[in-house]
């Protein structure tokens, strides 16, 4: 949760696919839920975040997606607006990387996607209805505790609270207004759900009552905006020309000239350069292709050779992959 003295204040707590048309997608009608079933849909569409750094970005995030193994969480910006990488736990245990470079952000808006990769079969969130609640709604934000002077590691906790009403004009998108029986940081980016356990916005930013110094007033952002977001980045995707295919000549010359040779004590194999800063290449190739220890040698595409230490090779934890520079 980020805390401020005013809803008008933010303090920040902490692999690009197509956009998403309509990422979570609308459900009939169905019976409320008992507060059990909903902390369940909670604990396994939110995932923790942790940032770069002893002290770097802390909050949560929502599953609202899934496109084979790309899974696409939403948050809000300020968990995730230092640079650096970032961890995402999902329910299971599992934790997954992802960068800065491949996190986008929604203009004017306090929100932001990132994605990661897996093989494992996580619940996607799905829609709620923002514009249904009503005053007397009951509503449930979820996210993962900071840590704290008595708890001294992060917790998952999905407190009810009551809808109070929307703001106009927002700032940064928070037009959702509730109170909550909890409210800690960390819990920026986690998921607001309806009484049917669907998805009607992201909690993220809290009002201080100045006089007991306790949080009187939380808002969020409702799930519209970013589905109105995606459906403007799909448009506009769109309208983006086509690039023309290219014959299998010219498509083998591009292979030549970014795949490199890859000869050393492990099992050998090749790499792809995709990146370069300055006079420094960077290749990613597969782990097991340099899970040996010693010296490895790159060829590139002119016969050149460029030797990579063991020590300056580092592993995509829980992928077989793995990146390496020369210069």
């Amino acid at each position: 949760m980020n805390l401020s003295p005013r809803l008008s204040g933010i303090i920040a707590s902490t692999a690009t696919v197509a956009a998403l048309v309509q990422t979570v997608q609308p459900q009939p009608a169905v019976a409320q839920k008992t507060a059990a079933e909903i902390r369940k849909i909670a604990e396994e569409i939110t995932v923790r975040i942790d940032g770069p750094g002893d002290e770097g970005n802390n909050g949560s995030g929502t599953i609202v997606d899934r496109q084979g193994s790309i899974y696409t969480v939403l948050t809000n910006w300020h968990v995730v607006d230092a640079p650096g990488r970032y961890t995402i736990r999902t329910s299971d245990g599992r934790q997954y990387i992802a960068n800065s470079r491949e996190i986008q952000r929604s203009p004017g808006v306090d929100l932001a996607i990132l994605r990661f990769s897996s093989s494992q079969n996580y619940r996607v969130a799905e829609k709620g209805n923002s514009d249904e609640m009503t005053g007397s709604s009951t509503i449930y934000a979820a996210g993962w505790f900071n840590p704290g002077p008595v708890v001294t590691e992060r917790i998952f906790d999905s407190p009810p609270g009551r809808f109070i009403g929307r703001q106009t004009p927002t700032k940064n998108g928070y037009a959702l207004l509730y109170v909550l029986e909890i409210a800690q940081p960390g819990m920026s980016g986690g998921p607001v759900l309806n009484e049917e356990g669907g998805l009607v916005g992201i909690n993220g930013l809290a009002q201080i009552d100045q006089r007991t110094g306790q949080v009187d007033l939380i808002a969020g952002i409702p799930i519209e905006t970013f589905e109105s977001w995606q459906a403007r980045e799909t448009a506009r995707e769109a309208a983006e020309p086509v690039s023309a295919q290219k014959t299998a000549a010219e498509i083998r010359k591009i292979a030549e000239e970014i795949t490199v040779r890859i000869d050393g004590p492990g099992a050998g194999g090749s790499g792809c350069i995709v990146k370069q800063e300055g006079n420094t290449y960077t290749v990613l190739t597969n782990w097991h292709v340099v899970d040996g220890e010693g010296n490895y040698i790159v060829k590139t595409s002119d016969g050149r050779q460029h030797r990579v230490a063991y020590s300056q090779i580092r592993e995509h934890p829980g992928v077989d992959l793995a990146v390496m520079s020369f210069t």
